[in-house]
């Protein structure tokens, strides 16, 4: 999350063998080119503009999105409960303001031309009352340009997600710098009434009021898909960093749980056999020493915490009904390594927060991991992630990334999408500032450089979520059939940790639909499904970290899963996966992770990618493409854009992108594991990465390839020619044009066209 205080990195619980685990320092090697000032707005009928995809008039117009028997559906039908999402926590260069209407209206354009059809609003509670002098304050003027951007996203057909409270004590003069703690608001949300109507105040502060643009309030405008009641406001994960603090005042109400569960001293004395003798005769039951503790009293604190949460969350649900909004509402998407999952069990939709990476704060000296998607940390957390989803109800992920500094982020194209898409997820937000921004400033006047979350101005991130639209939300990526499903039950939620799949079931995702499913209701799943009971004495916390014992455990556990889809035909005959050699292909065929050569890859009949995390020695076949050499890491695709499959696709969108930092950025320690010495300054530099592709086609028309801007315009072009076997032959590099270094070529047979969409 933007406020860089919530660290949602998963514990290393159980690791597969460390295959191909690369270097995660921004190699001095090679050619590194300024990119200079320049706008980013795409125009109509660019290769970039894919606003074809989003459903022509007003969001709302099929009528509200509705939750109903584990779907997401709108009334009047006519398109698919999918969607792609922009987050907007900022505005511009890092600031939070918000956009005068004219501005509104050219942002909304510039969202539907990328191609969003939702968007994630994050901090607008602290961005309101940011020069408040007493509490609940909002700004008018603001209010007035929040309303107008709702109004101007809404007509061009992009609904919106919106956040009751981010800030950790939103309306309260100097509650929205506070940082994380037991106490915040958001988490005493959970069991204190005081706390629960200040929320109901602030819900009605900043969106009960009747919004002048739409004639309604935001709340009851059908264009609200979601809505966040409160951000990542899990009671454990108020205590992150100190497992042995509780939010002040939980300890009665734990007490008041448990006499009211047990009725009798005896029955609550069989329940916990470690009573005291005070306790017995009245006195207020003790908390567990932290929340890692083991044994009956942690086990049943748990299962109050759960209790707790569900309750806020049918709390919230009751009063955003009784305030105009019936949709979905979204909650406890966290991690922590108390977690096990209860909570999540008993929603009627599933929100996850994914991150590879994450960046938790900008200070210099701030520790960061900076894994590989293929490396054995990356893949572990990517499928931690798509083990939390529940087969029997949607799937959002609203905040996903994998953010700058990772040199390794142009996988992002590929790793979490691709999932996402096989999984048949309704939506992913790739965490931001803000997803797109108008410009790429000059140096100094007070333009920023990159950071963390710095996706509108990164060009390797713009170029991943380029990719990701087309794989995702377009569809490039097929779902997945056959089914992996866990039982998960009360046998399981025991102990801290227990959400935290074993490695080697987990990594079912990569094969197959993977999810978790209630014990009495396994047998309600349409085949082909193949159950995996789990080990409980197996759990991640119970065993020794990176033991032999674990290593073969997990490995063994993979690989009788996948001798049993062959069996069952799950993975067909041709399916490459081969758990030894570090290769795991989808049951469809289309994605696949090669762990030794740090390569994820594509291939569908209208999208073909590789991302690798080193230069290539030797050539790569995919489908149509292949890549014949490669100088560095990095992302390469090939997409249609006009329906075709694509050998007979006549306009053809490709993408190469590798690494991209600030001037005079520098990282300490070695491998994945780095530290902030200076986040440094524009211009951005990009490092010039060369690929050289051949790509079948069936005929003998020749081409035209052209070089494109970072906003989708012509820079410079040549024409191809068919060769005898078929192909076209080419380079691209992100440095032809050395004075605008790109990541965006376009491929086009015969007379180039000014316009065209991109095709489903």
């Amino acid at each position: 999350m933007v406020s860089l205080v919530a660290v949602t990195a998963l514990p290393g619980f159980l690791l597969l063998a460390q295959v191909g685990s690369p270097d995660a320092g921004h190699s001095g090697e090679g050619e590194w080119i300024a990119v200079p000032a320049q706008s980013l707005a795409i125009e109509h009928g660019s290769p970039l503009d894919f606003s074809a995809l989003v459903p022509a008039g007003p969001a709302g117009s099929a009528g509200p999105l509705t939750l109903a028997d584990g779907r997401l559906a709108f009334p009047q039908g006519g398109r698919p409960a999918r969607f792609n999402c922009a987050m907007l926590a900022n505005g511009p260069n890092e600031t939070w303001d918000l956009p005068t209407h004219q501005e509104a209206d050219a942002l909304a354009e510039q969202l539907r031309l990328h191609g969003y059809d939702l968007v994630r609003f994050h901090f607008i509670d602290a961005r309101l009352m940011r020069h408040a002098t007493h509490d609940f304050e909002v700004d008018a003027g603001d209010l007035d340009r929040f309303h107008y951007l709702l109004a101007a996203l809404k007509k061009r057909g992009i609904y919106w997600m919106l956040d009751v409270q981010t800030a950790f004590d939103a309306g309260v003069v100097g509650g929205l710098n506070n940082k994380l703690n037991p106490n915040s608001l958001k988490i005493r949300l959970n069991f204190d009434p005081a706390a629960r109507a200040q929320w109901v105040r602030l819900l009605e502060t900043i969106y009960g009021e009747i919004n002048p643009y739409t004639g309604m309030t935001p709340l009851a405008d059908p264009a609200l898909a979601f809505v966040v009641g409160a951000n990542e406001n899990s009671i454990a994960f108020g205590s992150l960093g100190d497992p042995s603090r509780f939010p002040n005042g939980i300890a009665p109400i734990f007490d008041r749980w448990l006499r009211q569960r047990y009725r009798t001293v005896g029955a609550l004395s069989a329940a916990l056999p470690d009573l005291s003798a005070v306790e017995r005769d009245g006195g207020e039951i003790a908390l567990p020493p932290s929340w890692s503790a083991t044994g009956p009293r942690a086990t049943l604190f748990l299962h109050f915490v759960a209790d707790q949460e569900v309750d806020t969350y049918r709390w919230m649900s009751a009063q955003l009904a009784r305030h105009g909004f019936h949709g979905p509402l979204l909650g406890y998407p966290e991690w922590y390594s108390e977690a096990t999952g209860e909570t999540r069990a008993r929603l009627p939709i599933t929100d996850i927060h994914a991150y590879l990476g994450e960046v938790t704060s900008y200070a210099l000296g701030t520790q960061l991991k900076l894994p590989s998607s293929t490396s054995d940390a990356g893949l572990n957390n990517w499928t931690a992630n798509a083990a939390a989803r529940w087969l029997d109800r949607p799937m959002v992920a609203s905040e996903y990334g994998m953010p700058i500094p990772n040199p390794y982020r142009y996988e992002s194209g590929i790793a979490y999408p691709a999932l996402a898409a096989r999984q048949g997820y309704s939506t992913i937000c790739r965490m931001a500032s803000m997803t797109i921004e108008p410009e790429i400033l000059p140096p100094g006047g007070g333009a920023k450089a990159m950071l963390g979350y710095s996706v509108g101005i990164d060009p390797v991130s713009r170029a991943a979520e380029t990719l990701a639209t087309l794989l995702f939300y377009r569809g490039d990526v097929r779902p997945e059939v056959a089914t992996v499903a866990v039982p998960f039950g009360p046998r399981e939620f025991i102990r801290p940790g227990a959400a935290f799949l074993p490695a080697g079931i987990r990594r079912g995702a990569l094969l197959a639909r993977f999810g978790l499913i209630a014990p009495d209701r396994a047998t309600t799943l349409p085949p082909p499904v193949r159950l995996v009971p789990i080990d409980t004495k197996q759990y991640p916390h119970a065993i020794a970290w990176l033991s032999d014992t674990v290593f073969a455990h997990s490995t063994e556990q993979l690989m009788r899963l996948t001798a049993d889809l062959r069996a069952n035909g799950t993975l067909p005959p041709s399916n490459r996966t081969d758990v030894m050699a570090g290769l795991l292909q989808s049951g469809t065929g289309e994605v696949t992770v090669d762990q030794p050569n740090g390569r994820l890859t594509v291939i569908t009949p209208h999208t073909e990618a590789m991302s690798v995390t080193r230069a290539l020695s030797g050539p790569v076949m995919l489908g149509q493409l292949s890549i014949r050499a490669l100088d560095a890491g990095a992302l390469v695709a090939a997409s249609a854009l006009d329906g075709r499959p694509l050998a007979e696709s006549r306009r053809i969108l490709l993408i190469l992108s590798g690494d991209a930092i600030n001037s005079g950025m520098q990282m300490g320690g070695y491998g994945m594991n780095r530290q902030m010495v200076a986040w440094g300054k524009l211009p951005i530099r990009m490092r010039r990465v060369s690929v050289q592709l051949s790509l079948k086609t069936f005929s003998t028309e020749p081409a035209h390839l052209s070089v494109l801007s970072l906003s989708g315009k012509v820079l410079h072009s040549q024409s191809l020619a068919v060769r005898g076997d078929s192909t076209f032959l080419f380079t691209l590099d992100t440095g032809t044009v050395t004075a605008n270094p790109t990541t965006f070529f376009l491929l086009e047979r015969g007379t180039p066209s000014p316009a065209a969409v991109p095709g489903a």
